[in-house]
């Protein structure tokens, strides 16, 4: 099977409506304490170990793209699996969810999770975790050949590259369907 048409389509992006959020009133005080992340990959369907809400939410300017090796939890070093991350581009929309925690510890977490990958930004009142575009398993210009590869062949720890990319496809129908 191969994902190469789906891949290649604007590299999963997706034409979209942008969903607005309600406006959070600036005098309540019940917000103050609020983590808000965007995620656009495995974060929409893994398991997280804090309680947290979770709405759809479409972000501007970036474009969900298979660009990190995977060398141990979804490949090897001979057959390294691919992680989403984001990239800018200024005619894009990603469509992921806005997850919201009150626990402080959460941002710990997620540091330690996503590791140094990825670099933990702020973007409107929003966390996201981008690529760290200074990594050496960032690889933002793979070829359809090795992005099929990787779909196809890569597995690691904690499963396929097929399994992580299929998961989040499924994910994104039901947001698209929502």
């Amino acid at each position: 099977m191969s994902i190469l048409p789906i891949l290649l389509a604007g590299a999963l992006v997706y034409k979209l409506t942008t969903f607005h959020r309600k406006p959070t009133n600036t005098n309540d005080t019940t917000n103050t304490n609020k983590i808000k992340i965007f995620v656009y990959g495995s974060l929409m369907w893994d398991t997280i170990p804090f309680q947290h809400t979770a709405t759809k939410m479409t972000l501007k300017h970036y474009k969900r793209k298979l660009c990190l090796s995977s060398y141990t939890t979804r490949g090897t070093y001979t057959n390294p699996g691919l992680f989403w991350g984001l990239t800018p581009h200024p005619n894009a929309n990603c469509l992921g969810k806005l997850l919201t925690f009150t626990d402080n510890n959460v941002l710990d977490w997620m540091d330690t999770r996503e590791g140094d990958m990825y670099r933990r930004t702020k973007l409107n009142h929003v966390f996201v975790y981008l690529p760290n575009t200074q990594h050496t398993q960032y690889h933002p210009n793979l070829s359809p050949e090795q992005i099929n590869h990787a779909y196809q062949y890569a597995h690691g720890q904690h499963g396929s590259t097929k399994e992580y990319v299929d998961k989040t496809l499924h994910e994104l129908k039901i947001l698209e369907n929502s």
